[in-house]
């Protein structure tokens, strides 16, 4: 070789670049039949990223000396570089035929089997590297961890990283890589130790504090997963993945207001974000915010035109503002974008009366067995079995509905156990609260409890029509009181040496007037709280808000257990699934409403779905004299009434009052025999 050209790819590999391309142009013209010169000439320009020259000089040099290791290697990293990862393969194979002794290779080839996510021939290569080295490189060693933990191989990912750790055990990378590799497995124990271990090394390490609150987060341990957030915050006020993590936080405490102001202080650092954009619209749609939601949606269509589900959500919005065409147009819109995205099929056909020839039904039974996601394919069938029993074809209708539950109860992890254990609790507890707060500018909750499917959502739609009660739809503000005071938890665990006491009370008192003085927004004198659920705390209500009024709706049972089982709800109601588990949930939730009404006779107020149908005056009359108001004949009027609604009744309720649903179970009866059956 040249000594001048050795000299200068000694300079390139010194960094030396500008010298390098000196050397190079003194010596080109007549060096052009030395493989080096072609070499050194690839190098420089690889440096400038001009690849494709890069590539033909290396291949010049090949074709004067075949046998050059260090070229085929440069020639497989400029192939990689341009995406030609085919070519770039074949070159590295052939840099270690010439030169297995040449290290650079096999961490080439481990690179970008990896990038490639052939992860078994990433270890091959990483490994082979590790073998010959002498040293070993802090990179390649998370790199054979990663690929590792790929394919699940959890205990030699591990292994790998703590090897890296027995020169340095405060390496704050590999500490951090293993953390992660913690988290990642959902051992957050372990995951919380090693970031503890980099807060030591490094006290201001907002990663080491946002890894401890993202295991915290997991372990729904919220209160300190916010601590650490906080802590990172503090640190790095600007620390996108802490603002978005600490936004999640809120949320799932129900914090939504201020989760929104997190989301919106990371949009300042990455403001083209599709997915965040989306987020706060949701968001705001769950503070009745419909108008702000659309904005956010629109927004993050600007940035991804065609993504399903951000377009699945807009429609959503609009389905509970009531907009129903725009829903519509939007939902159809997303299922010719995506024809087995399921829940925008199962949207559109409760806003559409689709017919089973439609183009869209066609596809979705020809794709239904090819589905792997069983969420998805639930909610496919949902809306086959929606389809098919609006026009009137109810085997077939039934056969899907069997189907989808059947796929989507596979997917849940759920025993009638747990609900016999907090109703038989929750029937137990006769603690009595000795000082109930009276303050007369609290407003009136107006608790209407049942099950789901019952009517709740008509019976708040008719009562929000009153110029005095305003309609808070489904809040969750009394079981998450009642979670924060530690009540339930020292019911649950059993703990009969400790009486409840005044502080709890309170607590639980503080924590839901707070809220819904914060969402009563006109602030009208009565709000209503439909979340069904709420039956179990009837006795909890009534001792701890003195001016509470609890109506209790009820449904012919064999169209409510049919409604819970033609329906998929958004992460509740899991024992809607399948026929014995809602038949010994309805068993439990009769038996518990019976006690109640022995218990607390004047308190509740009973009232049918069909007698709201078939004498709506009569009934809803007395109901409105009972709470303290004067009834009018307009409150029936519904379909004039625009505020958000969530429940799956959101579109039924938009129309006039109807009674297609009384003995709708009838037509399913020789279909779904099970469902209308008494528990064994």
């Amino acid at each position: 070789m040249n000594k001048e050209i050795k000299k200068a790819i000694n300079f390139f590999g010194e960094g030396r670049v500008l010298e390098a391309r000196e050397i190079l142009h003194i010596n080109f013209s007549k060096s052009k039949k030395s493989s080096e010169i072609w070499f050194l000439k690839g190098l420089i320009e690889s440096s400038q990223n001009n690849y494709n020259e890069a590539i033909k000089s290396f291949k010049k040099g090949i074709s004067i000396k075949n046998n050059n290791s260090e070229i085929y290697n440069a020639l497989g990293s400029a192939y990689y570089n341009t995406k030609k990862n085919e070519q770039a393969i074949i070159a590295f194979k052939k840099s270690i035929n010439y030169d297995e002794k040449n290290l650079f290779p096999y961490k080439n080839l481990g690179i970008i089997y990896h990038s490639l996510n052939e992860y078994d021939y990433s270890i091959k290569y990483l490994k082979k590297f590790i073998d010959k080295s002498k040293t070993i490189e802090k990179d390649v060693l998370i790199l054979i961890s990663n690929s590792y933990a790929k394919i699940n191989n959890f205990d030699s990912a591990l292994n790998y990283l703590k090897k890296g750790l027995e020169n340095n055990q405060e390496d704050i990378i590999l500490l951090t890589e293993i953390a992660s590799l913690y988290f990642k497995n959902k051992n957050y124990e372990n995951s919380i130790n090693f970031y503890n271990k980099t807060i030591k090394i490094l006290p201001d390490y907002a990663i080491g504090y946002n890894g401890i609150g993202m295991a915290y987060s997991e372990m729904n341990n919220l209160r300190k997963a916010l601590i650490n957030f906080d802590k990172a915050l503090k640190i790095n006020p600007s620390f996108f993945d802490s603002l978005v993590n600490t936004g999640n936080c809120l949320q799932k405490i129900e914090a939504y207001e201020e989760a929104i102001t997190f989301y919106q202080r990371a949009l300042k650092i990455n403001g083209n974000n599709p997915e965040l954009l989306s987020n706060i619209g949701t968001l705001f749609l769950k503070i009745n915010k419909g108008e702000p939601a659309i904005e956010k949606f629109d927004e993050a269509l600007k940035i991804v035109p065609e993504n399903v589900k951000i377009i699945h959500n807009k429609a959503t919005a609009y389905q509970q503002m009531g907009l129903i065409d725009e829903a519509k147009k939007l939902f159809r819109k997303a299922v010719n974008l995506e024809p087995n995205y399921g829940d925008s099929l199962l949207a559109l056909s409760y806003t559409e009366k689709l017919k089973i020839d439609d183009p869209l039904i066609i596809k979705a039974e020809k794709n239904l067995d090819k589905l792997k996601l069983l969420d998805n394919k639930s909610s496919m069938a949902f809306a086959l079995a929606k389809v098919y029993g609006d026009n009137k074809l109810y085997k077939d209708s039934s056969r899907y509905l069997i189907q989808a539950n059947s796929d989507y109860r596979k997917t849940i992890k759920f025993s009638n156990q747990t609900t016999k254990k907090i109703i038989d609790i929750m029937s137990g507890f006769n603690d009595i609260n000795p000082n109930l707060v009276k303050n007369s500018s609290d407003p009136c909750p107006i608790f209407i409890i049942g099950l789901p499917r019952s009517g709740t959502t008509l019976l708040e739609q008719i009562l929000s029509n009153h110029e005095d009660i305003f309609g808070a739809g489904e809040l969750t503000f009394m079981p998450k009181a009642i979670e924060l005071s530690g009540l339930m938890e020292n019911l649950i665990e059993n703990k009969t040496d400790q009486k409840i006491n005044q502080d709890q009370w309170d607590k639980i008192y503080s924590h839901y007037t707070e809220n819904i003085k914060k969402i009563n927004k006109y602030n009208k004198p009565f709000i209503t709280d439909k979340l069904p659920g709420n039956f179990i705390y009837a006795h909890i209500i009534l001792n701890t808000l003195h001016n509470a009024k609890i109506i209790h709706i009820k449904r012919d049972k064999n169209d409510n257990c049919l409604s819970l089982f033609q329906t998929k709800f958004i992460g509740l109601h899991q024992y809607a699934y399948n026929t014995e588990e809602i038949k010994f949930y309805y068993k439990k939730y009769s038996e518990m409403m019976q006690l109640w009404n022995e218990k607390y006779a004047k308190k509740i107020f009973n009232i049918s779905y069909e007698d709201i149908i078939h004498n709506p005056d009569e009934s809803l009359g007395d109901l409105i004299k009972w709470l303290g108001l004067s009834y009018s004949e307009d409150m029936k009027k519904i379909e004039n009434n625009q505020r958000i609604v969530k429940t799956a009744s959101n579109v039924n309720v938009r129309k006039e009052i109807f009674n297609n649903s009384i003995n709708k179970w009838k037509n399913y009866e020789d279909f779904i025999p099970d469902l209308f059956t008494e528990l064994d």
